[in-house]
């Protein structure tokens, strides 16, 4: 069941370990994800595999903390 069907969540820390297990799963349940991450190489991988699933993805790189 897609229960997030609609929705969009934004993540950060999304290229790696725990943040790309979180933001696989949110695609998985039908939310259109904003991976962010510092490093664009590990994110590439997280946001290849989200098109081929599912194609609703969105990256942005750099720091989420620096005004």
């Amino acid at each position: 069941m897609a229960y997030l069907t609609g929705k969009t969540a934004f993540t950060t820390g999304s290229g790696r370990d725990f943040g790309g297990a979180v933001v696989l799963k949110l695609a998985a349940k039908g939310a259109h994800v904003i991976v962010g991450d510092l490093d664009n190489a590990p994110a590439a991988e997280v946001i290849e595999t989200i098109k081929a699933a599912t194609g609703k993805v969105l990256s942005i790189g750099g720091s989420m903390t620096r005004g």
